[in-house]
């Protein structure tokens, strides 16, 4: 028997065929350490938190057009 895999995404029950992507699930914002006298400041995107997700279709369609925006926005700028 074939085990199914349900989409990872809150509200969806939709089988997900696309298993195991990693996505940006936010940033670490900045942190200080005082221990040492030395303040270290993250940049703004630097450090990603990033989870690996079951994703039906949908959502799988949408986290590639989401990741080809920022990746051409970016490239653009640049």
């Amino acid at each position: 028997m074939v085990e199914k895999h349900f989409c990872d995404i809150p509200n969806c029950n939709e089988e997900a065929y696309k298993l195991d992507i990693e996505m940006c699930s936010g940033y670490y914002t900045s942190s200080k350490n005082y221990s040492t006298g030395k303040k270290i400041i993250y940049e703004p995107y630097e450090r990603p938190t990033t989870k690996k997700y079951d994703l039906c279709d949908k959502h799988f369609k949408e986290w590639c057009n989401a990741t080809y925006t920022i990746i051409k926005e970016n490239v653009e700028n640049d």
